[in-house]
């Protein structure tokens, strides 16, 4: 470029924002100090359909960052992800501010909300809280009678559950032709107590082109399900929590014609805290036909024995993931092998370890996580024979039974050795610390990304 006398502020337009449509967004703002001319392409609208706030109180570079990102390109997105401290009353405001700004975007199609937690803290003061739960009510409102929406998902937060009912029948008159993903399932800070909003599940019919909807079970019948016959449906993600005495629950009719009209679908199942539901899953909540791809029993503090061998011969054909997840100390974990006596034999006739089943018989299975209950190094070994396209096989080494001769580190060898790959356990180090310990941490840490990522399609 010396030879002919030009400069680096003089790059093309065309070619300096293809240059900064490859850079992260810090070195992007970082390069355009460069000159005027660069300076002048940051804020081209093409290098801000997508952007991530990130809410943290204690960072004030991140406040600031966030000020100046809303106050330059809010206007200018069409997705956006709006990440906050559920739990700490500045960032709950903040996010609030944020999302203000956005909604004022007439070209805005896509808004996730990401809690850390289930529950949202507002401030103290009675008159600030009540301020800010009004224009929380005013910004559902509008987001759901003034955008265009494609992507709505809420959190998973509970707080908005009282409001579901009034921003579904919204939706239904104004964003009927457009959604495609849309998240409603919550989590519950009280299994055992929490509102019941109720939903007609008739209205979902009118969302012709949804494809991926999350629901909590005590919303779910056989009416939604054939209000879900629209042959677009590819994910539903259903959480359950409670289970009313008064729930219609699903017949297996309704779950046959859901997944002919829909073949593509996949169902994905989360139990969480569901101390109860977890004890009738086998009878009361599994039905043959579902299209079940994604089991997750979190929290539960028991294990369903006879719920795994359903789930070993009725979802062959689509189970790709099971998660039994409790924490190392919780007082009700039960073991597998506690259970070996009890569920495993019937007379002289051994029944296999239930897991040992799934990998047999499910060809899809590509993830197992197994924590808080334990296993023999022969049940870990026979897994992996039965299903060596197995990706992830999470389990902590402390709950790995070895022979007396046998060292985990020889036996973690001989595994990587016949599998072909490197596998190593769990332990302490890499686990959340609500598993290690209920006492000592949050489980909607490692619960919510778990479920808000079933929201994501790839």
């Amino acid at each position: 470029m010396a030879t002919d006398g030009g400069t680096w502020n003089n790059l093309p337009s065309v070619i300096l924002l293809e240059v900064f449509k490859y850079l992260p967004r810090n070195d992007t703002i970082s390069a355009s100090s460069t000159c005027r001319q660069w300076r002048q392409n940051l804020y081209h609208g093409s290098l801000w359909r997508n952007l991530t706030f990130e809410i943290n109180s204690h960072e004030e570079e991140t406040a600031s960052r966030n000020r100046f990102l809303t106050s330059c390109f809010a206007r200018k997105l069409r997705s956006a992800v709006v990440k906050f401290d559920s739990l700490d009353p500045l960032c709950v405001e903040e996010a609030a501010r944020i999302v203000r700004k956005l909604i004022n975007n007439p070209d805005l199609r896509k808004l996730h909300l990401i809690p850390s937690n289930c529950r949202i803290e507002l401030p103290d003061d009675e008159r600030q809280k009540q301020l800010l739960e009004r224009r929380g009510i005013q910004m559902l409102q509008k987001v759901a009678t003034s955008l265009q929406m494609e992507e709505l998902t809420l959190g998973c937060m509970e707080d908005i559950t009282s409001y579901s009912k009034d921003l579904l029948s919204l939706l239904v008159e104004n964003q009927s032709s457009t959604l495609r993903i849309l998240g409603l399932a919550t989590l519950k800070d009280d299994p055992d107590d929490y509102l019941l909003p109720e939903i007609n599940g008739s209205l979902f019919q009118n969302f012709r082109h949804l494809q991926v909807l999350s629901m909590d079970y005590d919303n779910l019948d056989d009416q939604l399900l054939l209000a879900l016959n629209n042959g677009q449906m590819k994910r539903l993600v259903v959480h359950v929590h409670g289970i009313a005495d008064t729930h219609q629950h699903t017949s297996d009719a309704a779950w046959k014609s859901f997944s002919i009209a829909n073949p593509s679908c996949e169902l994905r199942l989360t139990l969480v805290h569901s101390y109860d539901a977890v004890g009738v899953l086998h009878n009361t909540i599994l039905r043959p036909s579902m299209p079940l791809s994604h089991l997750r029993a979190l929290f539960c503090e028991q294990i369903n024995i006879l719920a795994l061998q359903k789930v070993s011969m009725w979802y062959a054909n689509t189970l790709r993931s099971i998660y039994w997840v409790d924490s190392l100390q919780s007082a009700g974990t039960n073991t597998l092998v506690d259970l070996e006596e009890d569920s495993f034999t019937n007379g002289d006739h051994i029944i296999p370890n239930p897991l040992i089943m799934c990998a047999w018989r499910c060809f899809r299975l590509e993830e197992i996580v197994l924590l808080g209950y334990k296993l023999w190094e022969t049940e870990v070994l026979a897994i992996f024979r039965l299903r060596p396209s197995l990706l992830h096989f999470d389990v902590w080494d402390g709950d790995i039974l070895l022979d007396e001769s046998e060292t985990l580190e020889s036996f973690q060898q001989d595994l990587s050795n016949e599998i072909g790959m490197r596998w190593e356990p769990m332990n302490d180090g890499n686990l959340n610390e609500v598993i290690l310990n209920p006492h000592n941490g949050d489980s909607d840490e490692y619960v919510l990304p778990v479920v808000i990522n079933d929201l994501l399609l790839a």
